[in-house]
């Protein structure tokens, strides 16, 4: 007669937990963040293979390691991608993408004129929901660390802070990006955006 529940939340749910402690005391807590490299590639190459009744899946696997480095196992950013190739490869009359159509998709459809991403895509990254103030300020953030990461492969905390002088609440905000895994702490004062294809459609759309 006991009762089971499970409860999901996205990354605000530490705080609405701290709010209702009473509430939340007798739940054990797990946190679920990005696919491990090979779950995520099962889903890259699966699911085509299921539907199609495919006995190989139609990705080389050049391109899954590309799918795979751009997503960094986001099963959403997955998802979408494969989806938005395969419309792609339908188009093109393709039966099977390697690396040269995934390099032309990536051009005219995620990053071109006809591109499907947009900000609301990458709203989990850019807004923290039930912190609205933030969205800014995380934006300058992941912004420049873009564009230092371009040269380097990574923005320490004073090349940071010296693209944005007089801007506050940047060590803050960079805790809590690394807490949400959207920034990568490489070193002590070092970070790298996790998602490469945020990096990408930040530099593309706001680089300059």
């Amino acid at each position: 007669y006991c009762v089971f529940a499970v409860v999901a939340g996205q990354d605000d749910m530490p705080d609405f937990i701290r709010e209702n402690q009473n509430e939340f005391a007798c739940m054990e807590l797990m946190r679920i963040t990005y696919l491990e490299e090979e779950p995520a590639k099962q889903l890259i190459r699966e699911p085509l293979m299921r539907e199609n009744r495919l006995a190989e899946p139609p990705f080389q696997e050049s391109a899954v390691d590309t799918l795979y480095s751009l997503t960094a196992g986001s099963a959403y950013l997955t998802i979408l991608l494969c989806a938005n190739l395969v419309d792609y490869m339908n188009a093109i009359g393709a039966a099977m993408a390697g690396e040269a159509i995934v390099k032309s998709f990536l051009r005219t459809r995620a990053f071109g004129r006809m591109s499907f991403l947009d900000e609301s895509i990458f709203e989990p990254q850019l807004n923290e929901r039930g912190r609205p103030e933030l969205k800014e300020i995380n934006g300058k953030i992941l912004l420049e660390v873009a564009r230092i990461s371009r040269t380097t492969g990574q923005a320490s905390l004073r090349e940071i802070c010296a693209a944005l002088p007089g801007e506050a609440g940047i060590n803050d905000a960079l805790d809590r990006l690394v807490q949400r895994n959207v920034l990568e702490q490489v070193t002590g004062d070092a970070y790298r955006i996790e998602v490469k294809l945020l990096e990408r459609w930040l530099l593309e759309t706001r680089g300059e």
